[in-house]
């Protein structure tokens, strides 16, 4: 079993702070520029809510993958796997390489998640 202190993504679910978004400049803001930050703020939160995904994210952490790989290795259904790729696609978490027949997905900042 993983220990708290020694997996990143355990102590990401752990830490817990209040925080306030404002404007940096403290000028009005506007209104369609923050509801588009707004949705992807939300896209991104959505697609690391999904402890599946956190899994999967740390997986990807040790390297370039198949779909074919993260489904052995997380005992999931290949439609299940590939729907939380294409969610972490969607976010700009991950990246896919196309290779033949076979899809290759990499963390697309592999800083961000350390």
């Amino acid at each position: 079993m993983t220990d708290a202190t020694t997996s990143p993504l355990i102590a990401i679910l752990s830490y817990h702070r209040h925080m306030t978004i404002d404007s940096v400049s403290g000028d009005p803001v506007d209104e369609s520029l923050q509801l588009e930050d707004r949705s992807v703020y939300a896209a991104l939160f959505h697609a690391l809510a999904e402890p599946t995904r956190l899994a999967i994210l740390e997986h990807l952490g040790s390297g370039e993958h198949r779909v074919r790989d993260v489904v052995d290795h997380m005992h999931l259904a290949q439609s299940t796997v590939s729907k939380h790729l294409a969610c972490l696609r969607d976010c700009g978490l991950v990246t896919v390489r196309i290779e033949g027949r076979a899809s290759w997905f990499s963390l697309a900042d592999p800083t961000r998640l350390e």
